[in-house]
């Protein structure tokens, strides 16, 4: 059977939750469990965050090193590393769940940089004029992205100003941060938080600076297109917005109330996306589906969900992986499971021969009153097409003697997981704690080197 994290990963509450086969929250009340998940997404989020500046911060290096070398040997390295922490700065913010920057061009910026280095390492491996304009360019931008995240950072993940109230301001974000109309500590019919005075204009300062991040980084992204071109994050014919609204509905399997609208999105976004909102009977549905290829990313109804529990965690991840497979996606199995409030969050791995693909997650929420999918997270999954992957030649057990003494493992489990040239690997992911923190270890089971090393807690 496997372990779910959640069984010994190191929380500041002992036993904060336990998800696995045949166990859950059901022993808790629910303010525990309200309390509980709380202390871990404020953990989660602070984490990811901090690992993200601190990602950036060696990006900017990096690209300053870049610049300033003259040896081929050397250069090569700097743009394999500034490919390498490209990829680990798009993987913490993957983590935090900042839908307060819907045209995600912060991510897309950080992306583009990685692709450009990836490019040069493919097509001119060696220092050259053109390619220090644009490294130049992106140094600078990093660089102005680096400052004013350190300066947003104070406003966020404090006892006056934590991640979900700050997520909460925004009614297009979290849908369970979402206040419910008339609540305590909301303005009736509107999802606006109001609270202490300077709590309140504390998180509206984090809000609105990522917003202005964004709208910065957007026209970032236009400019560096032509100079470092990116590689669609998906293809396939384009669709009109006709299309995408008869995508989400077919997907959805909801009834329009009134005909659904679909927005495209800005300039530089990759992918471009078409925005879909409208109502239903049950409530309104908003979500994203790709220009090329009608492929949808994100969709989410926003109801009141009942307080009465009708099914429980194994029910909810049979529910969702049987809705994936009645829609084409094949088998998928549970990676992870959460509650907050009345709804659970799974996520999910395709397989390839029977093993988990780790980086291709779908994400569906499923309302605990009636069972149904009430959101859906695709991303990762359309990030990620799958390659062919190489035989394992090394085993668990021979990847586990390359790890530090001092990590201790909890959990082994043989994945497949995709490098920094987006190929697919096959790797061992090695679950453990080192001095009171929680890692992630993954080693490439063909090349027996490490391919990724994520911290999943942070307690400082």
């Amino acid at each position: 059977m496997r372990i779910h994290r959640t069984t010994w990963i190191a929380l500041p509450i002992v036993a904060l939750v336990v998800v696995g086969a045949g166990t859950g929250w059901w022993g808790y009340d629910q303010h525990q469990q309200r309390q509980a998940m709380a202390v871990h997404l404020e953990n989660t989020y602070n984490g990811a965050y901090q690992a993200f500046v601190s990602d950036l911060e060696q990006l900017h290096n990096e690209l300053g090193k870049a610049i300033v070398t003259g040896d081929a040997a050397t250069y090569r390295t700097r743009l394999q590393n500034i490919a390498r922490f490209s990829d680990a700065a798009d993987a913490e913010l993957s983590r935090i769940p900042v839908n307060v920057l819907p045209d995600g061009q912060i991510k897309t910026f950080t992306s583009h940089v990685g692709a450009y280095a990836r490019t040069q390492l493919l097509t001119n491996p060696t220092p050259n004029a053109k390619a220090r304009a644009q490294l130049d360019t992106d140094f600078g931008n990093t660089g102005t992205l680096v400052k004013k995240l350190q300066q947003l950072q104070p406003s966020v993940g404090t006892a006056t100003a934590s991640w979900v109230e700050t997520l909460g301001l925004n009614k297009s974000s979290l849908p369970w941060a979402r206040p419910v109309s008339g609540a305590a500590g909301s303005t009736p019919g509107t999802g606006a938080f109001v609270g202490n005075a300077t709590s309140a204009h504390t998180r509206q300062t984090f809000v609105d600076g990522l917003k202005n991040l964004d709208a910065a980084a957007a026209k970032w992204n236009q400019a560096s297109a032509a100079a470092a071109p990116t590689k669609p994050m998906v293809t396939g014919p384009r669709i009109t917005s006709q299309e995408a609204v008869r995508t989400m509905a077919q997907l959805t399997g909801w009834t329009q109330s009134k005909p659904w609208q679909a927005a495209p999105s800005k300039a530089g976004a990759n992918p471009p996306v078409y925005f879909v909102s409208g109502q239903t009977p049950a409530g309104n549905v908003y979500g994203k589906v790709t220009q090329r290829g009608g492929h949808v990313l994100t969709f989410h109804l926003n109801q009141t969900i009942g307080s009465k529990t009708n099914i429980d965690v194994v029910q909810a991840e049979q529910k969702a992986a049987a809705w994936l497979k009645q829609r084409g996606y094949g088998a998928f199995v549970p990676a992870s499971t959460s509650r907050f409030d009345h709804t659970l969050y799974v996520t999910l791995s395709p397989t390839y021969r029977g093993t988990p693909v780790i980086d291709r997650t779908i994400t569906l929420q499923i309302a605990l009153d009636t069972g149904k999918v009430v959101g859906y997270e695709a991303t990762p999954y359309y990030a990620h097409p799958m390659t062919a992957v190489p035989a394992r030649r090394y085993t668990a057990q021979q990847l586990e003697k390359r790890l530090s003494p001092a990590f201790r493992v909890r959990e082994e489990e043989p994945v497949i997981a995709f490098d920094t040239n987006q190929q697919a690997q096959p790797a061992v992911a090695f679950y453990g704690t080192s001095h009171g923190e929680s890692y992630q270890i993954l080693m490439n089971a063909n090349s027996g080197q490490e391919m990724r090393n994520t911290q999943l807690t942070n307690h400082l």
